[in-house]
């Protein structure tokens, strides 16, 4: 399987984190992970669920983590820390991976023990497997891939990912297995035998286990998620041998995409009035981890939501597939996506494959895809979720522009908002405002020319409910030319954080003189573009009047003082004296957002000993339309 590493894309985002203060773009980790929280708040009924004492695990025990995301199997792991994802994995032989970095459980940055010096963070632990009905002589040995990095940020040389074993004769774990951090590197297997007597009883369990560090990081509050390492195919069993090293699979190794040439998603009056952004093949990418030739049918079908019913099935043939081999094919698709409704739809794509031939050592759940197509009234490149921040800083990025590149197939409708999304940091930056902006097409250089449209007055605001974008309605709505760009222009040298989708408009195949086609930053009076692969989730809305129930967010004075910070048991607040009958509302959020305590009088101690460590926010507001807010740490 050949790896193709873009060494000069992590080296700009490394370079651009530790040393650099001249205004620059900069992609930054996040500070928490989303889909952990959204899966918390979605399922609180497993979150508290464990495994009956007593009970065991029969050989073999195996994972390919390939049919569920977020938590490791309940019915596999005893521990919630790390994440199970399609999105972090790089040129991996099965779509579906186990990821431990430096976020927690419950999908926060590991404070207070996160620091400079490496921490222990994620833990992904068996559960307890008999062993005892076998020898040494019955030969067992445990299997895993690994990869440091993948999409995410590679582990420091003092970071590390370990293996241990558990023995229930002595009530300990003991080291099996070290790998010191470093960079992008593809899958490698590790074969552990498992010979010990010491081991071979009911009750044996086996862990991994990581070595973070935030080093290297230019501004302390873009400090977030680092240091990740990917495991699949863990495999125990016996009647194995060094040389066992075949995972017997036939396996999808990428997400499927949208049929549309360039989008995601798109108006669906937009789509009907022009055909031609629909692709005329759907690529899909998969691997034979065989040693033998598997003879591969490959099937498509089309599910219409909104009318319930399969609209279009067709099938891309079969091949004989050699032993080994990884292979993107076009699978050819004569459909157009229809529909009753007329200002709306959405469809699930279904790929799956068949295979004749000697049984798979892995379930087959990865051999099944599904893709959620959505025509709107919005474009969009992103899938939906962001694995970085992207934004302009450093010095002299105060009235840094950032345009994003959109076609318009349909250049009688109306431009009437904006969407996007932003993520938090420890600093937050919903108080820096910009000017959001259209500029149209430049055609001559290929890129931003006049700026259209300029609203003052926008800022960072970050919805409650997670992976959600933020409206940011035109004053005066706009009819753009086909070619147009969104984004905005900063008042201040502060990040602003815009979400960035990783896994979209990738594209390394020469990444030291890649330039992203759409994303365009201007700091020093020219346009460049972007040398980040990747989509901004910035997406612009159109047709008919937009009604938001909108509430006018408050003027933010930070003039409260918190103490102690950190604290254990009880925070003090100490704001300016309020004249007058005011009604005042006081509450403190968590990182995502999420209320946590609430008040509606005025109060100068709270209670926060039952507060998990972490960092919080606290917004007093007032009748008169002053919101004043800080933040502070609980460390108990």
């Amino acid at each position: 399987m050949k790896l193709n590493i873009p060494t000069t894309w992590f080296f700009i985002i490394f370079s651009t984190l530790t040393f650099s203060s001249f205004a620059q773009e900069v992609l930054i980790p996040l500070q928490v992970n989303p889909v952990i929280k959204k899966y918390r708040k979605d399922h609180p009924e497993k979150l508290f669920k464990t495994f009956e004492s007593g009970d065991t695990l029969k050989l073999p025990f195996k994972d390919d983590f390939s049919n569920y995301s977020g938590y490791p199997a309940d019915s596999l792991w005893d521990d919630k820390d790390a994440f199970v994802n399609t999105g972090y994995a790089y040129n991996p032989y099965s779509l579906g991976v186990v990821t431990l970095d430096a976020i927690d459980s419950i999908g926060d940055m590991y404070y207070p023990v996160a620091g400079s010096s490496p921490f222990i963070a994620d833990h992904l632990t068996s559960k307890p497997i008999d062993l005892s009905p076998y020898h040494a002589s019955d030969s067992i040995y445990l299997s895993f891939y690994y990869q440091p990095q993948g999409l995410g940020d590679a582990p420091e040389s003092t970071d590390s990912l370990i293996l241990e074993f558990y023995s229930p004769l002595t009530n300990s774990w003991y080291p099996q297995w070290k790998k010191p951090g470093t960079l992008l590197q593809n899958f490698k297997l590790v074969m552990i035998p498992v010979l010990s007597d010491t081991f071979l009883l009911k009750g044996f369990k086996f862990r991994f286990y990581n070595y973070a560090s935030l080093t290297g990081i230019f501004e302390s509050s873009w400090a977030g998620n680092v240091d990740m390492w990917n495991l699949d195919y863990i495999y125990l069993n016996n009647n194995r041998s060094d040389t066992d090293t075949i995972m017997r699979d036939l396996a999808f190794t990428a997400p499927l995409k949208s049929l549309l040439r360039h989008y995601e998603a798109m108006p669906w009056t937009h789509y009907q009035n022009n055909h031609s952004e629909m692709n005329n093949a759907f690529p899909i990418s998969f691997q034979n981890n065989d040693s033998i030739i598997r003879n591969v049918y490959r099937n498509f079908s089309f599910y219409d939501l909104v009318n319930h019913k399969i609209t279009y099935t067709t099938t891309g043939g079969a091949i004989n597939f050699p032993p080994f081999a990884s292979t993107t094919l076009d699978v050819p698709i004569s459909y157009i996506y229809d529909s009753v409704y007329t200002d709306h739809a959405e469809f699930v794509v279904t790929a799956f494959f068949s295979s004749t031939g000697a049984a798979f050592d892995f379930t087959r759940n990865n051999d099944t895809l599904r893709y959620h197509q959505v025509f709107d009234n919005y474009y969009a490149y992103d899938d939906g979720s962001s694995e970085n921040g992207y934004g302009l800083s450093g010095e002299g990025s105060q009235n840094g522009q950032l345009a994003y590149q959109f076609t318009n197939f349909k250049t009688s409708d109306t431009l009437r908002g904006v969407d996007m999304y932003f993520n938090q940091t420890l600093d937050s930056v919903s108080q820096k405002y910009f000017f959001l902006t259209i500029w149209d097409n430049d055609a001559v250089n290929s890129q931003p020319g006049s700026v259209i449209y300029s609203q003052i007055g926008a800022r960072p605001l970050y919805e409650d409910s997670l992976n959600k974008f933020h409206t940011y309605l035109l004053d005066t709505p706009q009819v753009v030319p086909q070619v147009f760009y969104v984004g905005w222009i900063q008042t201040t040298t502060d990040l602003l954080n815009v979400g960035f989708d990783r896994n979209r408009l990738l594209n390394d195949s020469n990444i030291a003189s890649w330039k992203n086609p759409k994303i365009y930053f201007n700091i020093s009076g020219a346009w460049q573009h972007s040398s980040f692969p990747g989509a901004l989730m910035i997406r612009p809305l159109f047709g008919k009047k937009i009604i938001l129930n909108q509430i006018t967010q408050p003027l933010v004075v930070n003039k409260l003082t918190i103490f102690p910070d950190p604290a254990a048991d009880m925070v003090n607040i100490r704001y300016p004296e309020l004249s007058g009958n005011i009604m005042v509302k006081t509450t403190i959020n968590d990182l995502c957002g999420k209320t946590i305590i609430n008040f509606n009088t005025p109060v100068q101690s709270i209670d926060v000993s039952h507060l998990k460590n972490g960092i919080y926010f606290i917004n007093i507001s007032t009748s008169q339309g002053i919101n004043y807010r800080s933040k502070f740490i609980v460390i108990h």
